[in-house]
Formats: structure tokens, C-alpha cells, sequence
């Protein structure tokens, strides 16, 4: 039975994904049919990317807390912005969203993730500058090209959560695990979205394939492939740990501080490493590998070692 809390969260996610469209549909038929398509291509950009950047802004402050980060639909208003109104809109919606983003840990939004979403929101706007300049030769994308696009940069964001949070890999894995379906597809879907309805406005066939092919195709193979890499880097990471932190390894360092009690640490050790494993194999799936999950409660008077 679906909870009121939980269609809060989809009414929130839905919101969230569908505001960059109607910006982009408000955006698109202001320059057709008001005198907005006579302002300066500079001030077009810099309007465009406030707007967007405003958008990036909601984005974040609607997310939804998570393991001390914020699920968001945040980076498909910079991304949006660059492919659909230019490179220099991308770019200052990015930098607003980020910038917004770093300090809005300071009221809750996510202190744990606040670098890498940082630096992500801002690549985000920079990379969809890059992409409608190089892969689009400054024409919009397709919807399905704009998708693998949004899908990509957003699989680049749970990156950069990982990999700004290396020492804490446990936690960055939750976050990571928690966030990376919504995120990435909601992300994805409004970008392409933002596609139709711009290309509904200029009166042109959403599917339209507009692109360079032998400069498109390869690029959103690369973006495919920089899907796989992120992955592949939390496993990474989750077999450095694993290597690191053999049960006798533990065990090793606990005699270090720890006097006899030698079941309870063998015990614990076991314990620990399990922990990382059933998370490096229900990330990966290699096979049907089932490994029991490990509890531990740790009792005893001051002073045994329970905290060490």
C-alpha cells in the first residue's frame, strides 16, 4: 500500500522533472512570438541562464533527503539550458546551481555529497555546452540523443559522489545506491522532454534526427561507456576495501588494542568483511552468490575494548 509519504516524494520528483520542460516551453515561445527574439544573443544567454539557474535552484531545495545527500532533479536545468538555448545559458545555470548547491548544505541539503554535486551541476552546464557545440554543431538534439545525454551526465554525477568520497565508501555506496535509478532517469526524461517541447513550439518533428551522425553516434557511445566506467569504479572501490580489510587483517589490527577476547574478535572481523562483500556483490551480480547478513551487538563493562 503506497503511503502519503511516498506520493509526496513522487509528487516532488514529478514536479521537479517536469519544471525545466515548461521553463523551456515558456523560454522557446517568448523568443517566437514576443519581442524577446530581438534582445542581443548575450543577453538572451544570460536571461535564459538565470532562469535555468533558478531551476537548478528548486531543484535542489525539492529534493529528497537521503543518507545525509539530497536526491534531486537538478542537473537537467543547466544541461537543458546549454543544448536548447546555448552554451553560455548551460554554463551560468550550472554555475548558480552549484554555487547553490555548496551552501545549501548549510540548511540540510546534504553535507555528505556537497562537493561532488557541487562540481557535477557546474559540469553538468559546461558538458552540454560542449555537446551542442561539438556533437549538435549548435542545433538541438534529438530526443533520444538528449536522453543518453542526460542519462550519461547524471551517471557522471553519482561519480563524482563516489569518488570525492573515497575515505567514507561505505556511505558514498548508500548514497549512490539510493539516488542512482531516480536520478538518473528522472534527469534523463526531463531532458528529453525539454526536447519535444521545443521542437513542438519551432514547429519541427521532435524525433527529427538533427545531429552529426559520425560525430554523434561516437560521442553517445563514449557516454555509454562513461556509464559503465562509474559503475565500474564503485566496484573498484569496493574490492580495494575488500583487499584491504582481510578478516585476518582486522583481526591484526584489533590486537593492537584489544587484550585476549580472541573469538569476539575473529568474530567481528568476519563480520566486517562480510559487510563490504554483500555490497560489492549485489552491486555487481556476478552470480547468485548469497553471503548472510551480519549483525553485531557488541556488550561489556568499560574498558574491554568495545570501542576501540
Amino acid at each position: 500500500m503506497i503511503q502519503g509519504a511516498d506520493v509526496m516524494v513522487v509528487l516532488q520528483f514529478a514536479v521537479a522533472t517536469l519544471l525545466p520542460v515548461l521553463v523551456t516551453a515558456a523560454l522557446a515561445l517568448l523568443e517566437r512570438r514576443t519581442r524577446l527574439a530581438n534582445v542581443s544573443w548575450g543577453r538572451r544567454q544570460v536571461l535564459s541562464g538565470i532562469v535555468f539557474g533558478l531551476v537548478a535552484v528548486y531543484g535542489t531545495e525539492a529534493g529528497i533527503p537521503t543518507h545525509d545527500a539530497t536526491m534531486n532533479v537538478r542537473d537537467a536545468a543547466p544541461l537543458a539550458a546549454a543544448l536548447y538555448f546555448g552554451g553560455p545559458a548551460g554554463i551560468i545555470a550550472g554555475v548558480i546551481g552549484g554555487v547553490e548547491r555548496w551552501f545549501a548544505a548549510l540548511w540540510g541539503r546534504g553535507m555528505f555529497s556537497r562537493l561532488g554535486c557541487s562540481i557535477s551541476t557546474v559540469l553538468a552546464g559546461f558538458l552540454g555546452a560542449v555537446l551542442r557545440r561539438y556533437v549538435s554543431e549548435d542545433k538541438r538534439p534529438s530526443v533520444p540523443g538528449a536522453f543518453v545525454m542526460g542519462f550519461s551526465i547524471e551517471a557522471l554525477h553519482m561519480l563524482m559522489i563516489f569518488v570525492t568520497n573515497l575515505d567514507e565508501a561505505v556511505h558514498a555506496y548508500l548514497v549512490t545506491r539510493a539516488c542512482t535509478i531516480p536520478m538518473t532517469l528522472c534527469n534523463a526524461v526531463s531532458v528529453a522532454l525539454c526536447g519535444v517541447v521545443y521542437a513542438v513550439v519551432n514547429g519541427e518533428e521532435p524525433c527529427q534526427r538533427v545531429e552529426i551522425p559520425h560525430v554523434s553516434h561516437k560521442v553517445r557511445t563514449g557516454m555509454v561507456v562513461v556509464a559503465f566506467v562509474c559503475l565500474q569504479t564503485m566496484l573498484w572501490s569496493l574490492s580495494s576495501i575488500l583487499e584491504k580489510n582481510k578478516p585476518h587483517k582486522i583481526k591484526e589490527y584489533l590486537d593492537q588494542y584489544i587484550i585476549e577476547q580472541d573469538r569476539a574478535k575473529k568474530v567481528l572481523s568476519v563480520a566486517i568483511y562480510n559487510h563490504y562483500k554483500r555490497m560489492k556483490y549485489g552491486l555487481d551480480h556476478k552470480d547468485d552468490m548469497s553471503i548472510e547478513k551480519s549483525n553485531v551487538i557488541m556488550l561489556g563493562p568499560s574498558g574491554c575494548g568495545k570501542t576501540a
